[in-house]
């Protein structure tokens, strides 16, 4: 039998744990920035991330079943062949809006910094204003 090294996995998950913490206090950071493309850097970095494994996974499956894509019609007729591609489609799917959690959260930390960014410019307007 087999023992785990349970060492090693607290430092890994440790070590996961950090790199979901860095990236979200990065992302708070960007947010906060003057430039509105600052905040947006994660966000479109993720969801490159996602479109190119989903595009890989699908290139490989179709591949390897023997389908050849030339455009959409390589998608169309994964419906029609039967089961194993639609299981494809369908695998893609799920992994598309997988790799989309992080870009979501990254989207939403971004809404919610710039709003608040907006309200306390509004503020400041409103104050200098009533001077």
């Amino acid at each position: 039998m087999i023992g785990f090294n349970w060492p090693v996995i607290i430092f890994i998950v440790f070590l996961g744990l950090g790199t979901i913490a860095g990236a979200i206090i990065l992302q708070v950071f960007l947010s906060k920035k003057e430039s509105v493309w600052a905040g947006l850097i994660l966000p479109i970095i993720s969801f490159s991330v996602s479109l190119l494994v989903v595009f890989g996974m699908l290139v490989s499956a179709f591949a390897q079943s023997g389908t050849v894509i030339s455009g959409m019609g390589g998608l169309e007729n994964a419906f029609i062949l039967g089961t194993s591609h639609t299981y494809i489609i369908i695998s893609s799917i799920i992994a598309f809006l997988f790799y989309n959690v992080p870009t979501a959260v990254f989207v939403v930390i971004y809404v919610v910094c710039k709003r608040k960014h907006n309200t306390q410019r509004a503020l400041e307007k409103m104050s200098v204003q009533d001077l």
